[in-house]
């Protein structure tokens, strides 16, 4: 039986929601699925019954801060070691025939590093084909 351990950034409600339903799914399909996830998305991953491992996560506060001033840069040399290495060990643990994320880049990085084949899903917006003359610039960044 295949095994696909999804790994959501767990700040956005969106992340975490698109891979419960490809979850779900695969689950029809007696695929056995799991997930690593920080704090945020584990309450949501609880109450939809699916089995779900602890990764560092950003905190919140520090995310919003530098979005806010849109800066994307969340990742930093420390943040990235510390993803890395959580997520080599939880591939160690769960023993993964895929991953699949969203908005977690370093998930790429170890799963690569693990040689396990994975599969990001992402925004429209983060793609060639998004649309960007329908986007008023600036973007409204504070309420």
């Amino acid at each position: 039986m295949k095994k696909v351990l999804f790994i959501p950034g767990g700040i956005g409600l969106a992340h975490v929601g698109r891979l419960i339903m490809i979850a779900k799914e695969l689950s029809k399909h007696r695929i056995t699925v799991e997930f690593g996830a920080g704090t945020q998305a584990v309450s949501i991953l609880q109450k939809e019954n699916l089995t779900c491992h602890p990764l560092p996560e950003f905190e919140r506060s520090v995310y919003e801060r530098k979005i806010k001033n849109n800066n994307f840069f969340v990742y930093t040399r420390d943040v990235i070691k510390k993803f890395v290495l959580a997520e080599l060990e939880l591939y160690r643990l769960v023993k993964p025939d895929v991953v699949v994320y969203d908005a977690r880049i370093t998930a790429k990085i170890s799963a690569q590093i693990a040689k396990i084949p994975c599969v990001s899903v992402l925004n429209a917006d983060m793609t060639p084909y998004y649309d960007f003359s329908k986007v008023r610039f600036p973007i409204q960044t504070t309420l």
